[in-house]
Protein backbone atom coordinates (compact mmCIF):
# COMPACT_ATOMS: atom_id res chain seq x y z
CA UNK A 1 0.00 0.00 0.00
CA UNK A 2 1.41 3.22 -1.02
CA UNK A 3 1.90 5.83 1.89
CA UNK A 4 0.03 9.28 1.92
CA UNK A 5 2.45 11.48 -0.21
CA UNK A 6 1.85 15.45 -1.15
CA UNK A 7 4.35 17.57 -3.18
CA UNK A 8 4.78 21.31 -3.41
CA UNK A 9 6.70 23.97 -5.49
CA UNK A 10 6.61 27.42 -3.92
CA UNK A 11 7.86 30.57 -5.50
CA UNK A 12 9.12 31.84 -2.12
CA UNK A 13 8.70 35.61 -3.31
CA UNK A 14 11.01 36.77 -0.56
CA UNK A 15 9.66 35.04 2.34
CA UNK A 16 11.90 32.80 4.66
CA UNK A 17 11.87 28.88 3.63
CA UNK A 18 10.86 28.36 7.23
CA UNK A 19 8.08 30.36 6.85
CA UNK A 20 7.00 28.88 4.14
CA UNK A 21 7.25 25.34 4.93
CA UNK A 22 5.46 26.10 8.69
CA UNK A 23 2.33 28.21 6.86
CA UNK A 24 1.90 25.49 4.15
CA UNK A 25 2.22 22.38 6.41
CA UNK A 26 0.14 23.93 9.16
CA UNK A 27 -2.43 24.47 6.76
CA UNK A 28 -2.66 21.20 5.27
CA UNK A 29 -2.69 19.53 8.88
CA UNK A 30 -5.25 22.18 10.15
CA UNK A 31 -3.25 23.20 13.00
CA UNK A 32 -1.96 26.81 13.72
CA UNK A 33 0.91 27.43 11.88
CA UNK A 34 2.48 28.99 15.58
CA UNK A 35 1.59 25.52 16.86
CA UNK A 36 4.83 24.61 15.22
CA UNK A 37 7.99 24.65 13.90
CA UNK A 38 10.64 23.15 11.76
CA UNK A 39 13.59 21.13 14.03
CA UNK A 40 15.83 18.44 13.00
CA UNK A 41 16.25 14.74 13.48
CA UNK A 42 18.82 12.76 14.71
CA UNK A 43 20.73 13.05 11.37
CA UNK A 44 19.85 16.48 10.51
CA UNK A 45 16.60 15.79 8.33
CA UNK A 46 14.30 18.49 8.46
CA UNK A 47 11.27 17.61 10.83
CA UNK A 48 7.65 19.17 11.88
CA UNK A 49 8.06 19.69 15.57
CA UNK A 50 5.53 21.18 18.29
CA UNK A 51 6.63 24.75 19.37
CA UNK A 52 8.24 22.63 22.54
CA UNK A 53 10.39 20.39 20.33
CA UNK A 54 8.67 17.30 20.29
CA UNK A 55 8.27 15.65 16.44
CA UNK A 56 5.05 15.22 15.35
CA UNK A 57 4.17 11.77 14.88
CA UNK A 58 3.91 9.34 11.57
CA UNK A 59 5.11 12.96 9.67
CA UNK A 60 8.03 12.89 7.88
CA UNK A 61 8.89 15.89 5.95
CA UNK A 62 12.00 17.24 2.92
CA UNK A 63 12.15 20.33 1.83
CA UNK A 64 14.64 21.69 -1.17
CA UNK A 65 15.15 24.78 -2.82
CA UNK A 66 16.50 26.40 -5.67
CA UNK A 67 16.64 30.32 -5.79
CA UNK A 68 13.40 31.36 -4.82
CA UNK A 69 11.78 27.99 -5.37
CA UNK A 70 10.75 25.69 -2.58
CA UNK A 71 10.02 21.82 -3.31
CA UNK A 72 8.07 20.58 -0.16
CA UNK A 73 7.06 16.75 0.25
CA UNK A 74 4.83 15.59 3.62
CA UNK A 75 4.39 11.94 4.02
CA UNK A 76 2.42 10.20 6.52
CA UNK A 77 3.64 6.13 7.33
CA UNK A 78 6.80 6.96 4.89
CA UNK A 79 10.09 8.42 4.91
CA UNK A 80 10.73 11.35 2.33
CA UNK A 81 13.49 12.73 0.08
CA UNK A 82 13.11 15.96 -1.93
CA UNK A 83 15.20 17.44 -4.90
CA UNK A 84 14.48 20.24 -7.18
CA UNK A 85 16.70 21.50 -9.84
CA UNK A 86 16.40 24.63 -11.98
CA UNK A 87 17.74 22.97 -15.33
CA UNK A 88 20.34 25.71 -16.25
CA UNK A 89 20.57 26.14 -20.15
CA UNK A 90 24.62 25.86 -20.74
CA UNK A 91 26.86 23.96 -18.72
CA UNK A 92 29.69 21.48 -18.64
CA UNK A 93 27.34 18.18 -18.48
CA UNK A 94 30.52 15.97 -19.38
CA UNK A 95 32.56 17.15 -16.44
CA UNK A 96 29.52 17.16 -13.92
CA UNK A 97 28.40 13.94 -15.54
CA UNK A 98 32.23 12.51 -14.84
CA UNK A 99 31.66 13.95 -10.94
CA UNK A 100 28.51 12.58 -9.67
CA UNK A 101 27.69 9.60 -12.15
CA UNK A 102 28.56 6.26 -11.35
CA UNK A 103 30.38 4.27 -14.01
CA UNK A 104 27.15 2.19 -15.54
CA UNK A 105 24.99 5.13 -15.37
CA UNK A 106 27.73 7.63 -16.96
CA UNK A 107 27.72 4.83 -20.02
CA UNK A 108 23.83 4.95 -20.34
CA UNK A 109 24.02 8.70 -20.24
CA UNK A 110 26.65 8.89 -22.93
CA UNK A 111 24.61 6.10 -24.87
CA UNK A 112 21.44 8.43 -25.33
CA UNK A 113 21.40 10.94 -28.25
CA UNK A 114 23.48 14.15 -27.44
CA UNK A 115 20.54 16.45 -27.74
CA UNK A 116 19.03 14.61 -24.45
CA UNK A 117 21.71 14.28 -22.48
CA UNK A 118 21.62 18.06 -21.02
CA UNK A 119 18.18 16.89 -19.33
CA UNK A 120 18.90 13.66 -18.45
CA UNK A 121 21.92 15.32 -16.65
CA UNK A 122 19.84 16.77 -14.21
CA UNK A 123 17.28 13.89 -13.93
CA UNK A 124 20.11 12.22 -12.58
CA UNK A 125 21.19 15.01 -10.00
CA UNK A 126 17.63 15.28 -8.58
CA UNK A 127 17.58 11.35 -8.04
CA UNK A 128 20.20 11.02 -6.48
CA UNK A 129 19.68 14.13 -4.11
CA UNK A 130 16.77 13.28 -3.33
CA UNK A 131 17.48 9.75 -2.11
CA UNK A 132 20.56 11.61 0.09
CA UNK A 133 18.02 13.72 1.47
CA UNK A 134 15.24 10.71 2.82
CA UNK A 135 18.66 8.74 4.19
CA UNK A 136 19.39 11.43 6.00
CA UNK A 137 22.88 11.16 4.53
CA UNK A 138 23.43 14.46 3.23
CA UNK A 139 27.18 14.99 1.54
CA UNK A 140 28.44 12.30 3.55
CA UNK A 141 27.85 9.82 0.51
CA UNK A 142 29.54 9.92 -2.67
CA UNK A 143 26.86 10.38 -5.78
CA UNK A 144 28.04 7.86 -7.56
CA UNK A 145 27.59 5.28 -4.98
CA UNK A 146 24.03 5.73 -5.55
CA UNK A 147 23.33 3.86 -8.26
CA UNK A 148 20.34 4.52 -10.65
CA UNK A 149 19.43 2.57 -14.14
CA UNK A 150 17.47 4.53 -16.75
CA UNK A 151 15.10 2.71 -18.56
CA UNK A 152 13.81 2.66 -22.32
CA UNK A 153 11.48 5.83 -21.55
CA UNK A 154 14.30 7.49 -19.71
CA UNK A 155 12.63 7.04 -16.12
CA UNK A 156 15.41 6.14 -13.63
CA UNK A 157 14.66 3.65 -10.96
CA UNK A 158 16.89 3.16 -7.76
CA UNK A 159 19.56 -0.09 -8.12
CA UNK A 160 21.96 0.18 -5.27
CA UNK A 161 23.57 2.13 -2.38
CA UNK A 162 27.06 1.43 -1.76
CA UNK A 163 26.90 -1.68 -4.31
CA UNK A 164 24.33 -3.08 -2.07
CA UNK A 165 20.79 -3.55 -3.62
CA UNK A 166 19.27 -4.45 -0.14
CA UNK A 167 19.64 -1.07 1.30
CA UNK A 168 17.10 0.04 -1.51
CA UNK A 169 14.42 -2.19 -1.36
CA UNK A 170 11.18 -0.73 -0.56
CA UNK A 171 12.17 2.86 -2.05
CA UNK A 172 10.58 4.26 -4.45
CA UNK A 173 11.26 7.43 -7.52
CA UNK A 174 8.82 9.07 -8.90
CA UNK A 175 10.43 12.54 -11.04
CA UNK A 176 8.70 14.79 -13.29
CA UNK A 177 9.57 18.16 -15.04
CA UNK A 178 7.64 21.24 -14.93
CA UNK A 179 7.73 24.46 -16.34
CA UNK A 180 7.15 27.32 -13.99
CA UNK A 181 7.45 30.50 -15.87
CA UNK A 182 10.82 31.07 -17.38
CA UNK A 183 11.78 28.18 -15.33
CA UNK A 184 12.51 24.57 -16.13
CA UNK A 185 12.65 21.82 -13.03
CA UNK A 186 13.25 18.29 -12.09
CA UNK A 187 11.43 17.51 -8.73
CA UNK A 188 12.66 14.22 -7.62
CA UNK A 189 10.86 12.25 -4.88
CA UNK A 190 11.79 9.27 -2.84
CA UNK A 191 9.75 7.27 -0.25
CA UNK A 192 9.70 4.27 2.07
CA UNK A 193 7.31 2.74 4.14
CA UNK A 194 8.79 3.27 7.90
Amino acid sequence: MRADVRTWVIDTAGKSTEEVARELLADELHLPADSLQLCKDPRGRPALCTRDGQPIADVDISLAHTGALLAIVLAHGARVGVDIEVIPPDADDEDLARTFLAPTEYAQWHAIPAAERHDVLYQFWTAKEAFQKALGLGATVDMRDIVLGMQDDRRLRLISLYAKSDLIAGWRLTQEKRTLGDRVVWLAVVEAAH
